[in-house]
């Protein structure tokens, strides 16, 4: 899950270019950490053993970085506890750098750096962010952050899709989905302590769905959101988590930098081969659920290419919101180098970027750009997109736990996922 694409310092000249997590060696796997738990009554087939964080830079020489894991609240907010972010547990340089293809000039370096390893523990449940710092650049900045799920396994996760209807802004079909994360664990769980639990939509970490039973003001200003939530019943049988009338959206576009006969190298600009046309429910090539997939991508032709999105409204026009670029070419967690350009005179929206060769999920998506900050504010996926209950988007729901040792703190204690048409996890 990357967070945020830094910049380098100009006292260094690396550069970051792109960094995603996954687990383990499965590219398509949600960055999921299962601790080992031999005698667990509730295992889960989300998850894995370790998860797998992979950057690629440019840098004159060969980088020196290590990495810091620091434990966050379900909010994503750090822990301060010294007790869970123990820096003899949680600092590793171990990454495994490899040199880019001769022929690439956009990146040098790819690292890769699995976690846990030898020198990092993760003895802890719950949200962790993953910092990474350039030892040739002495800053308290990281160089690069991301984020990926512990799971201590006590308790079990079902996620359950119903079909529903909501009030649409613009001019597509109600078509929505209420959601229930029912969970069941041991009597040694106190109900109290077990009251958030979070949905993600497909590989969109930076997008959460919040369902707690908090209500001091505090907290319900932290995890406002604009759907009906409610959570009813008692750990020990049955909780339930619910959220109403969330969007079904389209599938996923695809863009396949795989093909070297159609895109053969950097040296030209790779574009669908036909203009990008609005949609409702028409799906030309099955997606990776919001992945990047590189599997079969050569060493040779391991890459980045120089891209331009055409996008064209037809009859729909141009939005009066900013339109975006988003997808797995940036995490899904866009900002102002993904913003189109529209042309007046041929009533189109055009953006270049460079993209990692591969298969891209993405989608032209509406927003409206935080000039102040930064941040893409109330994305809609359904104006250009449309919204249709034929669509497959998995969805993943994590639940938390409010643990008293250590003076108290966010862990996950089950973890589920599922899709409209088949139960992934139960």
């Amino acid at each position: 899950m990357l967070v945020n694409n830094c910049q380098a310092d100009e006292k260094t000249s690396t550069e970051l270019r792109y960094i995603r997590s996954f687990g383990a060696d499965n590219e398509l796997a949600p960055p999921v950490y299962m601790l080992p738990s031999p005698n667990s009554p509730f295992p889960s087939r989300v998850g894995s053993e370790y998860v797998t964080i992979e950057l690629d830079v440019f840098s004159e020489n060969s980088p020196a970085m290590y990495a810091i894991l620091v434990h966050c609240n379900a909010d994503w907010t750090e822990d301060n506890n010294a007790f869970l972010n123990d820096p003899t547990k949680t600092r590793t340089s171990n990454f495994e750098w490899n040199a880019a293809p001769t022929a690439s000039r956009y990146f040098t370096f790819r690292g890769t750096l699995r976690v846990p390893d030898n020198q990092t523990k993760i003895l802890f449940g719950g949200n962790w962010k993953i910092k990474i710092y350039d030892y040739d650049n002495r800053t308290d900045i990281p160089f690069a952050e991301a984020r990926f799920f512990a799971v201590d396994p006590l308790a079990t996760a079902e996620v359950q899709l119903f079909p529903d209807v909501y009030t649409p802004l613009q001019g597509i079909t109600p078509t929505a989905y209420t959601i229930d994360v029912v969970t069941q664990g041991s009597n040694r769980l106190f109900d109290l302590m077990q009251n958030t639990a979070v949905v993600y939509k497909n590989h969109r970490w930076m997008e959460p769905i919040v369902i707690t039973s908090y209500d001091d003001e505090d907290n319900q200003k932290k995890w406002r959101y604009p759907y009906m939530t409610s959570v009813t019943g008692t750990i020990s049988f049955l909780k339930r988590f619910r959220v109403e009338k969330v969007p079904t959206e389209n599938e996923y576009r695809v863009f396949d930098l795989n093909n070297t006969a159609f895109y053969p190298n950097a040296s030209q600009i790779a574009r669908q081969r036909m203009t990008d046309l609005p949609r409702n429910g028409s799906f030309i090539m099955p997606d990776n659920d919001g992945a990047f997939y590189a599997r079969f991508v050569s060493a040779a032709y391991d890459e980045y290419l120089p891209v331009e999105f055409v996008f064209d409204p037809e009859f729909r026009g141009a939005s009066n919101r900013d339109v975006f670029v988003v997808g797995s070419c940036n995490n899904w967690n866009p900002d102002r180098n993904w913003v189109m350009s529209y042309n007046k005179e041929k009533r189109y929206y055009t953006l270049r970027a460079m993209l990692r060769r591969g298969m891209h999920d993405y989608m032209y998506v509406t927003g409206e750009l935080n000039s102040d900050t930064g941040i893409v504010e109330k994305l809609d996926y359904t104006e250009y997109e449309g919204n249709t209950s034929i669509s497959n988007n998995s969805y993943l729901g994590v639940v938390y736990y409010k643990d008293q040792n250590y003076g108290g703190f966010d862990t996950i204690i089950a973890i589920g996922s599922s899709n409209p048409n088949v139960s992934i996890q139960r």
